[in-house]
């Protein structure tokens, strides 16, 4: 059965010229370079436990996140990934793509995703991918779509049920030149010392992109110098996704293991209202930050 009546579910459509078979091929392909179907499944992450011919057990993840997981393909109407372990993701967890085929030999695909965290960093990405952190989500599954239509030779071909054929998104019409930027041009960051702490000061977007390089600055000030405190000043920060969220969350739990305390400071606009409604401010605060202002700037 193809149902899961989770309240919390996350919904996405798209319509595509793969054939549902072809389609399950691409989602169970667990071979080498699997990374280059699907971002969120590192190849140094990936580990096949069992596979058969219509069920796999799998372990998947990247950036500090993995979740073992059993894919069921046995009914040719759906595929439906059940978490089964994971360091963030409780076992209610999971999802589930069914496909519709149409008059015209398209088929739409439903991806329904829950994600309900096991612990407080699960719960804070959870929570923000079904608000600011759904547009990568949907972006993720467009991505891999199209993969796997372009590994099938059918170009990039996929369509949201919403528009026709011959509509554009705003995304795809026809403009200046687009261009994936690395992590140095998306976000600056720059490290100073005041008395026993490290400050850091970003600039730009911290995204899926640019986190890794914050991460490892991060990691390296927290393991290799314990400081007394490491200030992370977010005045110039202009986007934060779910990947910035669970940095700084990583980072916390680094910080409170070695004694060190680790300050967000310079929160303003909607980067302030993220943290308040995900309560994020009120954990710094019990890390220590109590005198800081959310809209302080670090001197």
């Amino acid at each position: 059965m193809c149902i899961m009546n989770e309240p919390r579910n996350i919904h996405f459509h798209r319509i595509t010229t793969l054939t549902p078979d072809l389609f399950v091929d691409g989602l169970t392909d667990f071979g080498p370079g699997r990374s280059m179907l699907c971002a969120n499944s590192a190849d140094d992450y990936l580990k096949v436990h069992y596979r058969g011919a219509l069920e796999a057990d799998v372990t998947e993840g990247s950036r500090g996140i993995w979740e073992r997981v059993y894919y069921d393909w046995s009914d040719p109407n759906c595929v439906v990934v059940t978490t089964t372990d994971s360091n963030v993701w409780d076992v209610a967890s999971g999802r589930t793509y069914t496909f519709t085929r149409q008059p015209n030999g398209k088929t739409e695909i439903h991806l329904t995703v829950v994600r309900e965290g096991k612990n407080f960093k699960g719960w804070v990405l959870g929570l923000v991918q079904r608000t600011i952190g759904r547009r990568v989500l949907e972006k993720a599954f467009e991505e891999f779509v199209q993969a796997i239509e372009a590994r099938n030779g059918l170009g990039n071909l996929t369509t949201s049920p919403n528009r026709t054929d011959n509509e554009l998104s705003s995304e795809e019409q026809p403009s200046m030149p687009r261009t994936v930027l690395n992590a140095n041009e998306d976000l600056d960051i720059a490290v100073s010392k005041r008395d026993d702490s490290s400050i850091v000061r970003l600039r730009g977007r911290v995204n899926v992109d640019s986190s890794p390089a914050l991460r490892d600055r991060l990691m390296g000030l927290l393991r290799a110098q314990s400081p007394k405190a490491v200030i992370v000043d977010l005045s110039d920060v202009s986007y934060l996704d779910s990947s910035g969220l669970a940095t700084l969350i990583e980072g916390l739990g680094v910080a409170r293991m070695r004694q060190t305390t680790l300050c967000v400071q310079g929160l303003h606009g909607r980067l302030l209202q993220l943290f308040q409604a995900t309560r994020l401010s009120s954990l710094f605060e019990k890390n220590g930050c109590e005198g800081a202002s959310p809209v302080a700037q670090v001197s």
